[in-house]
């Protein structure tokens, strides 16, 4: 995969990113590589779970920032994360859980 000018303003946050996070309604699951070269993978847990509390940050050793959404142990990841947490919270995680 090449980075164009089109896919990185395509996945560039809102200003109010914070914002956007504290609008959540339902449980999510957010799984970061811990070999991620673009962000500091550190950061996101205590960045974004005080600001929502139906949000969890899961990383995952030795996958990329690009490897999350095409390293098999991160698609193996991904679905397992998705349900162990939905199990725990009693909350449905809807279609994106079966997508795998």
């Amino acid at each position: 995969m090449t980075y164009s000018y089109c896919l990185q303003l395509g996945f560039r946050p809102h200003a109010d990113y914070l914002g956007d996070v504290r609008a959540i309604t339902r449980p999510i699951l957010v799984m970061v590589g811990a070999a991620d070269e673009m962000f500091v993978v550190g950061q996101y847990a205590p960045l974004l779970e005080p600001a929502q509390e139906k949000l969890r940050v899961k990383v995952l050793p030795d996958v990329s920032h690009i490897g999350i959404a095409v390293q098999p142990q991160a698609l193996r990841s991904d679905c397992r994360g998705t349900l162990i947490w939905s199990s725990r919270t009693g909350k449905n995680p809807g279609p994106a859980a079966t997508a795998y």
